[in-house]
């Protein structure tokens, strides 16, 4: 495995952990690392940086073993399995020091999933600098962009009360929604992934909370 000439990766590792990026000192658990590598895939992809400490230091490793355990999560642990690119890179101020360097880009196969134990496989996105479960309205989304349902130019009376509940008090959570509309919940949840697809409603995915607000009001025949 050649060594790459990177100039800027002091530059990389200046920017910090963040949705595109993460760092790890090294690889111990391929199904931990399956979900950064689906994350990244599932959201905007990102470059995982390995041989680095959270706090920046370029610590080194051997980049042949590290690369085998990546391959191995990707294939084994992630279903549809993740693509990816790699480069290694030697610290500029010891050479001896080498830094894999794995590139993920976002992936037209939404949803990945990971194998969390047997038979059970779970979906993560990248929301700041943390890899986290996707929630069921997030995959709903990927779903139904498989086969986009075309939005009909009148709404329909519970589409537009679930618009107005959310109009009315945006942002506003999913369980403000299932006790404010008078719908199922499974009603509620088809209806936000089929908003989202239209472009009626953004859903803003925090570390701590997820929240709904509407889009082009202006267009809506309330």
């Amino acid at each position: 495995m050649e060594v790459n000439d990177i100039n800027d990766i002091n530059t990389l590792i200046a920017a910090g952990e963040h949705e595109q990026q993460d760092f790890k000192y090294r690889i111990d658990n391929p199904s931990k690392i399956a979900k950064t590598l689906c994350a990244f895939a599932n959201t905007s992809g990102g470059r995982l940086l390995i041989g680095v400490k959270d706090n920046g230091v370029i610590k080194g490793i051997d980049p042949e073993e590290e690369y085998y355990v990546v391959e191995a999560a990707a294939q084994r642990f992630c279903r549809p399995e993740v693509q990816f690119s790699y480069k290694i890179c030697a610290d500029p101020k010891d050479s001896k020091k080498l830094v894999l360097i794995v590139f993920v880009p976002e992936s037209a196969q939404k949803p990945h999933k990971v194998l969390v134990e047997e038979n059970k496989w779970l979906p993560y996105v990248r929301i700041e600098d943390e890899t986290l479960a996707a929630n069921r309205i997030t995959v709903g989304v990927w779903m139904a962009q498989q086969n986009p349902i075309k939005r009909p130019d009148i709404l329909t009376d519970k589409q537009l009360d679930l618009l107005r509940a959310i109009h009315k008090s945006e942002p506003c959570s999913i369980s403000f929604l299932y006790k404010q509309v008078k719908l199922q919940k499974r009603q509620i949840d088809q209806l936000l992934v089929l908003f989202i697809l239209w472009g009626l409603v953004r859903q803003d995915i925090f570390k701590e909370s997820v929240s709904y607000s509407c889009m082009d009001v202006q267009k809506i025949d309330w």
